[in-house]
């Protein structure tokens, strides 16, 4: 009896551990990808420009404690498409969200990829962003930080068309940046995705 209840002690002590673990910002693995359930377009395909934009509002610490992209598609503020992803904030609002801090971004469209082979991705960002191309995760940065760089990623595009978009970005207080980077298939180094490529 005693050795029982030793084990059921030590069981539900170590369960609750890991499930406290598994609650800290951080140490869930990738967000949700959200592509607004759209599928490649062809690369002569009529775009509008930019992507479209939705907000919500809160103090985030992580993406995590986010809405998924298909809440925020559905009750977010849509505000004016963001044409390109390069903007710093300092005491301005983020993008036209009326609002300088506490403020969770959804985008969502297409880039334009006009060659077949491996795009790199990275991003600076202050505070929190993912950003997803067909399918893939490629930029994953999601707790409260200053301006620094993300790892970078890679995904491998087939043919040349217009492939989903999907970014989550929150910023919470203080200054804020997001200017995403790739770097296409023979191109020598990283430079700011072209405003030209964003559609929705």
């Amino acid at each position: 009896m005693v050795n029982y209840m030793k084990f059921r002690y030590l069981f539900l002590h170590y369960s609750f551990l890991t499930l406290l673990v598994l609650m800290l910002p951080g140490c869930h693995s990738k967000q949700e990808v959200m592509l607004s359930g759209v599928d490649v377009l062809p690369v002569d395909s009529s775009m509008s420009k930019g992507l479209a934009i939705y907000y919500r509002y809160a103090f985030y610490r992580h993406l995590n404690q986010m809405a998924t992209g298909a809440v925020m598609l559905s009750e977010g503020v849509p505000g004016t498409p963001v044409l390109q992803l390069d903007h710093t904030f300092t005491d301005e609002n983020i993008y036209d969200s009326r609002r300088p801090k506490g403020v969770g971004v959804f985008m969502t469209g297409y880039l334009k990829m006009e060659k077949s082979g491996n795009y790199r991705f990275k991003a600076m960002s202050n505070d929190g962003v993912q950003v997803a191309v067909n399918g893939e995760i490629v930029v994953f940065d999601p707790a409260v930080h200053g301006d620094r760089l993300s790892d970078i990623g890679v995904v491998a595009i087939t043919a040349a068309g217009w492939y989903p978009v999907a970014v989550k970005y929150f910023q919470r207080k203080g200054t804020a940046r997001l200017t995403l980077y790739w770097q296409p298939p023979g191109a020598s180094d990283f430079e700011i995705v072209p405003s030209e490529v964003y559609g929705h």
